[in-house]
C-alpha cells in the first residue's frame, strides 16, 4: 500500500523486514528519489541557501560559490 512505502522510505512506523526488502527493492528498481520539495513541506527545511553576489561576470564569485556548494554537500 501507499502506507507502508512511505513508512519505509520515510523511515518511520513499524513494517516487517521481509515488506521492508520487497519495498527497498521496487525503489531501487523504479530509481525512486525522495521529492526535495515535497518533503520540505512537510519538515520545514528546505536546505536552500541563498547567496548574494555583487558580481555575477566576476570569475571570483562563480568559484565562491562553488565552494559554497561543495562544502554544504559535504556538510550534508
Amino acid at each position: 500500500s501507499k502506507a507502508t512505502a512511505a513508512r519505509v522510505l520515510g523511515g518511520y512506523g513499524v513494517v516487517s523486514e521481509a515488506i521492508r526488502a520487497e519495498v527497498m527493492a521496487a525503489a531501487k528498481t523504479l530509481d525512486y528519489r525522495p521529492n526535495e520539495l515535497a518533503r520540505s513541506m512537510t519538515t520545514g527545511r528546505s536546505g536552500i541557501i541563498g547567496v548574494v553576489v555583487g558580481d555575477i561576470e566576476n570569475p571570483f564569485f562563480s568559484l565562491a560559490v562553488r565552494g559554497i556548494s561543495d562544502a554544504a554537500r559535504a556538510a550534508g
